[in-house]
């Protein structure tokens, strides 16, 4: 009697500590999504900025939980030259310099095929400045900005939104095409408008990592 006593009360331990460890599990954002790969992107945009067309180059670093998330840190700059409606005090005319990045979130559908879909959004800020110096494409040989040619500089928010449809052409290998929309605000009105920052973007990147 006392032998059988002894092994009910050894069998029941390892089933209390089961549901002591289940009670005590912490719900996460991932849940039970693990790390499955990473990628880092270089990335084109085209859009407008002011009403002239404008150019973004910068890329993407982020980490596939899942096999369906993306998560890491993006950031751009503009390339080519943007010119302000405003004038230096010489009555010279003054360009945009401005760059913008944040956090990088980008689920993704179909991941295991040759063609998937992807919603990609930047959430974060960036900073606009007018110079006298213009953009790199167009002025890469005097392009030779310093902190004094920086002026009326100012801070915004940004949210930008989208969708790309990406071709898997090797397993380390990733060309995506797509579009977004650029929302910023809290932009100072004096330098330049909320709405001549906010675009509709063409855009393509091409990643490298592990997918």
């Amino acid at each position: 009697m006392f032998l059988g006593l002894l092994a009910i009360l050894f069998l029941s331990i390892p089933a209390q500590s089961q549901d002591v460890v289940s009670h005590h599990q912490k719900n996460t954002l991932l849940g039970d999504k693990g790390l499955t790969g990473g990628f880092v992107g270089f990335s084109t945009k085209l859009g407008e900025t002011n009403k002239q067309e404008d150019a973004w180059l910068g890329g993407e670093v982020a980490a596939i939980f899942g096999n369906n998330l993306a998560i890491g840190v993006a950031g751009y700059g503009l390339i080519n030259t943007i010119e302000s409606p405003n004038l230096d005090f010489n009555d010279s005319p003054q360009f945009y310099q401005s760059g913008y990045g944040g956090i990088y979130v980008e689920p993704i559908l179909f991941n295991r095929k040759v063609l998937s879909l992807s919603f990609p959004t930047v959430l974060g800020g960036g900073g606009i400045a007018e110079t006298r110096v213009g953009g790199v494409i167009d002025d890469f040989e005097d392009f030779d900005l310093e902190a004094s040619d920086l002026h009326n500089s100012d801070f915004f928010w940004l949210a930008e939104p989208g969708v790309a449809v990406n071709l898997n052409i090797s397993r380390w290998m990733r060309l995506s095409a797509g579009a977004s929309y650029r929302y910023a605000y809290s932009v100072d009105s004096a330098l330049v408008e909320d709405d001549r920052l906010n675009s509709l973007n063409g855009n393509v990147s091409l990643k490298f990592g592990w997918f």
